[in-house]
């Protein structure tokens, strides 16, 4: 049956690549351009700080709310961008990924993609919690190998909480259903598809760190990574509990 769904979503991707690759571009954009308006509102929280004796525990209160504020907005239209991507993904496979009807679900549904997203952080920073009091009351350098160890486990614990968590923004893009419903049925996708979900994911752990190679990366983020998520998505589809 993998094979059957990696055959489908080669067949796909193949037939319309310029509209993945187009996504994928519209995605990276919007982050970049976001990244930029979250910093700059930080920067000038920080400007208009040192004008005053930064040293004054209201001042410090302000600037470090600001930046909370601008950290969220970020997270917000990051969470947005994702389940977008997996919505213009959807409308790629006929060839009709367009930046309109990218803002469009991002804008409507970011909410919905938001709670997911918060969902996966509450769950990654609790997983976060006993890493930090290990490398605290060791006493432990961050480039001791322990310490490393410990980071690269959590690494891995952030990135298949990603990997499943995608499976709810995916039940949410394509039936546009609310966070639980989605949270619902992309937990059954993996439950009852335990053996694919497991080869998937080592393709999608292959994909992520290919992108950070460089001269690698590109080709993973235009190539492998809309392919990586057709499977999901088909994979999701050939569910009982789509």
């Amino acid at each position: 049956m993998l094979a059957e769904i990696l055959k489908n979503s080669l067949k796909k991707y193949t037939a319309h690549p310029v509209s993945f690759i187009y996504t994928e571009i519209i995605r990276v954009f919007s982050l970049l351009v976001t990244a930029f308006a979250a910093t700059s509102i930080v920067l000038l929280a920080l400007l208009a700080a040192s004008t005053f004796e930064a040293s004054k525990p209201y001042v410090v209160a302000i600037t470090g709310t600001v930046a909370l504020v601008a950290l969220i907005f970020f997270a917000y239209m990051a969470a947005g961008y994702r389940g977008a991507m997996i919505h213009e993904f959807v409308n790629a496979e006929g060839g009709s990924a367009h930046m309109r009807t990218f803002y469009q679900n991002a804008m409507k549904k970011a909410s919905t993609y938001f709670a997911i997203f918060i969902l996966n952080f509450i769950i990654v920073a609790i997983a976060a919690v006993p890493v930090a009091l290990i490398i605290y009351f060791m006493k432990l350098d961050l480039s001791s190998p322990i310490a490393i160890a410990l980071i690269l486990l959590l690494a891995g614990v952030k990135l298949l909480l990603q990997y499943i968590f995608a499976f709810a923004f995916i039940s949410s893009a394509v039936k546009d259903a609310p966070a639980f419903v989605s949270l619902k049925s992309g937990f059954n996708t993996l439950i009852k598809n335990p053996l694919q979900a497991v080869v998937l994911y080592a393709i999608y752990f292959i994909t992520m760190m290919l992108m950070l190679v460089p001269g690698v990366n590109l080709v993973s983020l235009l190539a492998l990574h809309p392919l990586v998520y057709l499977m999901m998505i088909n994979m999701y589809r050939s569910t009982r509990s789509y």
